[in-house]
């Protein structure tokens, strides 16, 4: 029992040593512990005595507490494994467990990645399609130290207005090269400023594209400044050539409706002065008349006084020519672009306009004009603006010639008939030809053109389908109209006829006839009726028609002649009157006019409707009104 309780009480110690000592400390505690039980359980069961059951008893005692030390290291042994082994398990499972956390935050950083590629691919795709669908040019440039403007970004579009790609754009040596050389000034200065003051700029001019086409854009144009202090501009440049095109259109619409404005109170004005000249032209050419008749009878005329009123026959001849042209263009009309009419006529008579006037600057006008008809389709206004800006044309172009001269040529060429005008001036440079027919376009200076001119012509002619071309070299300008020939006649209408310039002798009348004349000028009408009453008619003369009407209630007349243009009754409205009363019904009734209006050009077409013979035009030599009175008198 001692020996047994030794031996627990050494177990024991054991295994405190163990837990609290470490394995070397207990596997020594157990080896002195093990020899001394031995001892002291022999010496104390045996009280010294020792036998053999008694050594084998103890020797068994001290293996076992021995063997309990083994244990005991032995378990220390690998309980330290197991830990270092737990402890490298849990490391590895961290390692494991950090990985597949690192792995997871890759996954989702690439998801991430994958979505933000995704976001910025829609993003760059919506700017792309802004971009190719934006009416303009998105833009980048940067200034060079050598003042060189040099693009670093251009959009697609640039195709479209530089016509070049924007690879190309961007390896041109300047932005300025695009730049019309009279607009690069102006865009010059407004980057440097912007560079200068950092401010947006804005800049509306012209480039000129890589087919040499002229572009009108506008700019507008961000500056940054870099770190560097070099500056970055970003913004867009627009095409707005449509926009001028049309902006030109409506400018020259609204400059047409003033200029018709003013060439419509102008055509009053000169209708006015028209009829004003020919009343006492009329005058000057009866009494001139009258006076070659007298000298005549009363003694053959001298070659001076002969030559002199030959002189003055052909002033009055040029006046009345003058005149009458004046008096046509002062016409009220509304464009009838199906018009037809005799391309010689009008041309004629727009030169008679312009004639002398030319003459006076010393330049020799030659034409082909004759007495030939071709019907051309265009409206006759057409032709008379078309002939005097072109002849405009040509007289600025030969201003500073020595010997200045305007050939005028009208030809039949297949369908078409061709008017030229042709001028011996310097020619018009090869660099600006193409651009002459371009509304506002003019080498002129300022206030000496509008640029319009050329323009008109050209659009003029492209309404009746025509066409019209320069030829130009160092030895003058030919400008070449062609108009369609017509299909068929001009529609007839009552027509005035021209005044009768051949010096015809008055005969006297051999039967007495009864005549009234009306008109308000009271100085050709005392001629008019003193000259018929010197070759026997029976003149009673009327200032008004009112006392013209009087006058027709109480007689009969064989011959009725009245002007048209009077205050209080006009001779329309006094012929309305005599065939509405039927007065001196089988009179012959003349109407005389020196003003032609839109309103008597409608009577003068409608004249069989008022009973009116014939009209005849102021000024007239008496041989050609006793030539018509003639003729009516035999056809009655």
């Amino acid at each position: 029992k001692i020996g047994a309780f030794i031996v627990s009480i050494n177990i024991f110690r054991l295994v405190l040593f163990v837990f609290f000592l470490g394995k070397e400390v207990a596997l020594g505690a157990s080896l002195s512990t093990g020899f001394m039980a031995i001892f002291m359980e022999l010496f104390i069961i045996n009280h010294g005595q020792i036998d053999g059951e008694h050594i084998t008893t103890s020797i068994f005692h001290g293996l076992s507490i021995l063997l309990c030390g083994f244990v005991a290291y032995n378990f220390e042994k690998y309980r330290k494994i197991s830990e270092t082994k737990l402890i490298e398990t849990k490391n590895e499972l961290d390692q494991l467990l950090e990985k597949k956390a690192n792995e997871e935050k890759l996954i989702a950083a690439k998801e991430e990645a994958i979505r933000a590629n995704k976001k910025l691919k829609n993003k760059q795709e919506q700017l792309d399609d802004i971009l190719k669908n934006s009416p303009g040019v998105v833009f980048q440039f940067s200034s060079e130290a050598n003042g060189k403007y040099i693009f670093n970004y251009v959009s697609d579009q640039a195709l479209n207005i530089f016509e070049v790609t924007p690879d190309e754009l961007i390896k041109c040596p300047s932005l300025l090269n695009m730049v019309h050389k009279d607009d690069i000034d102006s865009l010059d200065q407004l980057i440097i400023d912007s560079a200068n003051k950092e401010v947006t700029f804005q800049w509306t001019g012209r480039i000129v594209s890589n087919q040499q086409k002229i572009k009108h854009v506008s700019m507008r144009s961000i500056p940054r400044k870099d770190n560097n202090h070099s500056v970055t501009w970003s913004g867009v440049l627009l095409d707005i050539s449509k926009e001028k095109e049309m902006e030109a259109a409506l400018v020259q619409q609204q400059r047409l409706v003033e200029t018709s404005s003013r060439l419509a109170s102008l055509g009053e004005i000169t209708a006015g002065i028209a009829h004003e000249i020919n009343n006492p032209l009329a005058i000057i050419v009866l009494k001139l008349d009258d006076l070659k008749e007298h000298c005549s009878k009363e003694q053959p005329l001298n070659s001076e006084m002969h030559t002199s009123l030959d002189h003055i026959d052909e002033a009055v001849e040029r006046i009345s020519k003058i005149i009458d042209s004046l008096r046509y263009l002062s016409k009220e009309r509304g464009i009838k672009k199906d018009e037809k009419c005799n391309i010689y006529d009008e041309v004629r008579k727009s030169l008679n306009l312009i004639k002398e006037l030319y003459r006076h600057k010393g330049i020799k006008i030659s034409d082909n004009l004759n007495d030939s008809k071709i019907l051309v389709s265009c409206p006759k206004t057409y032709i008379h603006q078309i002939f005097i800006n072109l002849a405009s044309n040509a007289k600025d172009a030969i201003s500073n010639c020595p010997d200045p001269a305007i050939d005028i040529c009208i030809s039949k060429q297949g369908n078409s008939v061709c008017l030229s005008i042709e001028d011996n001036g310097p020619g018009i440079p090869k660099e600006i030809k193409d651009k002459i027919f371009d509304p506002f376009f003019t080498t002129k200076g300022t206030n000496k053109g509008t640029g319009i001119g050329l323009s008109m012509c050209f659009s003029m002619i492209q309404e009746i389908n025509g066409k019209i071309h320069c030829e130009s070299n160092q030895n003058g300008s030919k400008f070449k109209c062609f108009f369609n020939i017509a299909n068929d006649e001009l529609e007839q209408h009552a027509k005035v006829p021209e005044t009768d310039t051949k010096k015809t002798k008055i005969t006297e009348k051999k039967s007495i006839t009864k005549a009234l004349v009306i008109d308000d000028e009271p100085i050709f009408l005392d001629i008019l009726a003193e000259t018929l009453s010197s070759i026997g008619y029976e003149v009673t003369a009327s200032s008004s028609g009112p006392n013209g009407l009087e006058i027709l209630m109480k007689n009969q007349f064989e011959v009725i002649i009245s002007d048209q243009k009077m205050p209080i009754m006009t001779g329309t409205e006094l012929f309305k009157e005599i065939m509405t009363n039927d007065l001196s019904a089988n009179a012959i009734k003349i109407m005389m006019s020196g003003h032609v209006d839109a309103e008597t050009e409608g009577f003068l077409k409608n004249k069989e409707e008022l009973g009116i013979d014939a009209v005849i035009k102021k000024p007239f030599r008496m041989s050609s009104l006793l030539s018509l009175l003639n003729d009516i008198s035999d056809k009655k």
